[in-house]
């Protein structure tokens, strides 16, 4: 859900909300069905006149190119299926895709090519700061901008009328994260509950988040106990974890809230467990990843939790589109599609009501309150731009009874682990 130059993962896999099911063989699709989240296969490569040309912007090449392919082929798949079925309100629709190498001045240069290449609408970017470097090109373009998994706040703040999001804000996670651990140490008492450790990756999301947490424990009066960084990818990565995990096993830290990314993550749990910590281990969507469990001992896993956003009912319909996609979630992070194709459908819906493919007016229909029905669930955005259902659950991780580790909604702020 998990970002920008960040180890967003935005990224941990993101469970789909119901739609209409998907067709998972043949082009047998109408308007109405993929108005309502159906879409299927291919896209237009060159635009003319009478087009609606779509910009799709994000990670192309790099160490992150896996989620702006991902946000390319989702685009793709739904201009090919509106295509086939007659265009958008008799428009075709064209797909044009730029690289932002996940850095703000890359996002700067890939707007700066959309807009000259006239997109009127961009699906983008996976990172939150390469968005935002890239907003103030398209509003003086008369673009609209809709983010599948920018989280950071500042995307939206000045409310400019062509900038959407679909993820929820990087403040609302830290503040759903930070009241659910303050509910916890109530509800368990002693003073051990409240030793909780405040732990990022070094990088804009991490840190970020890690900030805003603590900031909202300290309305409930909880001061962090410990706080830390771990930057991944040095040769002095490994020795800093081992060395706060000695600090946080040494100090029983009843709760460690981790804000990075998911492949350091199981090495900090990893490292934790073997000293004996029995602190409960509290991350961002990014736990829900399969690079965090991968290799791990299932012991070790199991009682890590995790905020995830949004209704996390609809596996059918995401299991149809990544087929369609040849994407196998169990070996990439599969939320770049699912979120940008959310987006497709939201942009379509809107476009459909208005009866035109105009950004002003598409941007009055999202800004209406009609709650749009997609693969994530029902999407619907308030004056700023900001997805009014912001709705973070907490997680966790569970051992089957044949070894096998799902997540399942935390029933209570009283989870097991801690001192």
């Amino acid at each position: 859900m998990t970002a920008i130059t960040q180890t967003r993962t935005a990224a941990g896999p993101v469970p789909a909300a119901a739609v209409f099911p998907l067709r998972l063989r043949g082009l047998r699709t109408i308007v109405g069905a993929l108005l309502a989240g159906a879409m299927a296969t291919g896209f237009p490569t060159a635009a003319a006149a009478g087009d609606l040309v779509i910009g799709v912007a994000g990670p192309m090449s790099g160490p992150l190119a896996s989620a702006g392919k991902q946000y390319r082929a989702a685009a793709e798949l739904a201009a090919k299926e509106m295509n086939a079925s007659g265009g958008l309100n008799g428009d075709r629709l064209v797909i044009v895709p730029a690289d932002d190498e996940a850095t703000p001045k890359g996002g700067r240069a890939a707007a700066k090519v959309l807009a000259a290449k006239k997109v009127s609408v961009v699906i983008g970017h996976y990172n939150s700061t390469p968005a935002m470097a890239a907003a103030e090109t398209y509003t003086q373009n008369e673009v609209l901008l809709i983010a599948p998994q920018a989280i950071i706040g500042k995307l939206t703040d000045a409310g400019a009328w062509n900038v959407f999001r679909l993820a929820p804000r990087d403040d609302t996670q830290a503040a759903a994260a930070a009241a659910w651990l303050a509910r916890r140490a109530a509800n368990r008492g002693g003073a051990g509950s409240k030793r909780i450790a405040i732990v990022h990756d070094t990088s804009a999301f991490g840190r970020s988040l890690a900030e805003l947490a603590g900031k909202a424990l300290a309305k409930s009066n909880i001061a962090p106990a410990l706080s830390g960084e771990i930057p991944p990818g040095t040769r002095q990565t490994q020795l800093i974890v081992n060395q706060l995990a000695d600090r946080i096993a040494t100090a029983r830290t009843g709760a460690v809230y981790w804000t990075g990314g998911s492949a350091v993550a199981g090495r900090f749990l990893t490292a934790l467990r073997k000293r004996k910590s029995q602190a409960l281990f509290v991350g961002t969507e990014v736990l829900a990843a399969r690079e965090f469990i991968n290799g791990m001992d299932p012991d070790a896993i199991a009682g890590a939790h995790m905020t995830l956003p949004g209704n996390r009912t609809g596996e059918a319909a995401k299991k149809a589109l990544l087929e369609k996609l040849d994407i196998d979630p169990g070996k990439e992070d599969a939320s770049p599609a699912v979120a940008a194709w959310a987006a497709m459908q939201v942009l379509l819906q809107a476009a459909k009501a208005t009866g035109a493919n105009d950004p002003r007016r598409i941007a009055r229909a999202m800004h209406s309150g009609t709650a749009f029905r997609t693969i994530i669930g029902p999407v619907s955005f308030d004056a700023r731009g900001e997805r009014r259902e912001q709705l973070y659950r907490m997680y966790r991780w569970q051992k089957a009874e044949d070894g096998k580790l799902t997540f399942v909604q935390a029933t209570d702020a009283a989870s097991r682990g801690g001192q």
